[in-house]
C-alpha cells in the first residue's frame, strides 16, 4: 500500500470541518496552523509524519471543484479526500453509518425530458473533446470514475478502527433500533440538486449502483 506524506481534505461546510479539526487537535495535541490564500482558508496539521491540509469549499459541485484546485495550487498534496455528510440511496444506510466511496458519479448530467423525467445521458465525462451535443453520441461516456484503491483501503481500515475503538452507533430514525455503525463501500453520486424523492433515488441507484449522494464528491 502506498504511503502518503501529504494529504489534502476538502470539506463542504464549517459544520462538517469542525469535528475533523477538533479530532486532529486531540490526536496531535496542537492547534492546526491557519493559512489564508485569498478566499481560501486552509488548516494545516501534522500527524505521524503526514502533513494534512484541510479547506472547506462551501456546498455544491462548482465550489468543490474550485476548492480542490486551490488546495492543489497552494498546498500541492499527494492525495485528495472529500469528507462530509451524505444522504443514503438505500434503506440499509442509516444516520451514523460510514460510506467509503469506491467511485463517484454525476447522475444529473443529462437531459430533462418532457414531464420532468431525467435522462442521465452524459455520465460523468466523455473520452473526446467534442463540443457539439449532436456528435456526443459517438463518444464513449463513463458512468463513474474510480477512486484511488490505496486511499479506499486506508479509509476502510481507518473507519473500522474508529468504529471499534469508540463503539460507534447510529442515530436511529423513528421505528428503528440503535445498532452499531456499519461501514459500507460503493459509488457515491453527486449533484447540485438536493434530492428527497425516493423514486429518483431508486432510478439513480439502478443506473449507477450508488449507495448515497452528496453535492461535492464527483467534483473533487
Amino acid at each position: 500500500m502506498q504511503r502518503f506524506t501529504h494529504i489534502g481534505i476538502v470539506v463542504p461546510t464549517r459544520m462538517e470541518q469542525g469535528p475533523l479539526v477538533s479530532l486532529l487537535e486531540e490526536m496531535t495535541g496542537q492547534t492546526p496552523e491557519h493559512v489564508v490564500h485569498g478566499i481560501w482558508h486552509i488548516q494545516r496539521a501534522y500527524l505521524n509524519g503526514v502533513r494534512i491540509s484541510i479547506t472547506h469549499s462551501s456546498i455544491g459541485m462548482v465550489n468543490a471543484g474550485a476548492a480542490t484546485e486551490a488546495l492543489i495550487i497552494y498546498e500541492q498534496p499527494e492525495a485528495l479526500i472529500n469528507y462530509g455528510i451524505a444522504g443514503s440511496h438505500t434503506h440499509e444506510g442509516l444516520p451514523g453509518d460510514v460510506i467509503v466511496a469506491t467511485g463517484v458519479c454525476a447522475p444529473f448530467s443529462g437531459y430533462l425530458q418532457t414531464g420532468g423525467v431525467l435522462d442521465s445521458a452524459f455520465g460523468i465525462r466523455w473520452d473526446d473533446d467534442v463540443t457539439d451535443a449532436h456528435t456526443m453520441v459517438n463518444g464513449k461516456h463513463f458512468w463513474s470514475l474510480p477512486c484511488d484503491p490505496d486511499l479506499v483501503a486506508c479509509a476502510l481500515q481507518a473507519a473500522q478502527v474508529l468504529s471499534e475503538q469508540h463503539a460507534l452507533t447510529i442515530v436511529p430514525p423513528p421505528g428503528q433500533h440503535v445498532r452499531p455503525v456499519r461501514i459500507l463501500s460503493g459509488v457515491v453520486a453527486s449533484a447540485d440538486t438536493y434530492c428527497r424523492d425516493e423514486a429518483t433515488f431508486a432510478s439513480i441507484r439502478a443506473r449507477f449502483g450508488s449507495l448515497c449522494e452528496d453535492m461535492e464528491s464527483a467534483a473533487v
